[in-house]
């Protein structure tokens, strides 16, 4: 059973424009040498869960990912998880 309900992590507009503007291909721009690339972030799965891939939607899901995931800038870490960064650019 989920320990949040979907309207917690889905309700408030803030959190869901952030999180989607997370995706955009603009959102993000890395630079080397040779060439210049722009990415957006994914939606990163939650650490524990190896039958069923859940991202790291909402509050709990996010913090266990900070506890237990990736090193930051990792692909795999929180910093990279479009949830974490709207959480907290919303404040929560």
């Amino acid at each position: 059973m989920l320990t949040e309900t979907w309207l917690d992590v889905f309700s408030l507009l803030d959190k869901v424009l952030l999180h989607e503007m997370t995706h955009g291909r603009m959102a993000f721009t890395t630079a080397d040498t040779a060439r210049e690339e722009q990415w957006g972030l994914d939606d990163v799965r939650t650490p524990g869960f190896s039958i069923i891939p859940i991202p790291a939607y909402g509050w709990t899901r996010a913090m266990k990912l900070a506890r237990k995931g990736e090193d930051l800038g990792r692909e795999k870490a929180a910093d990279h998880n479009s949830d974490s960064l709207a959480l907290f650019g919303s404040g929560e």
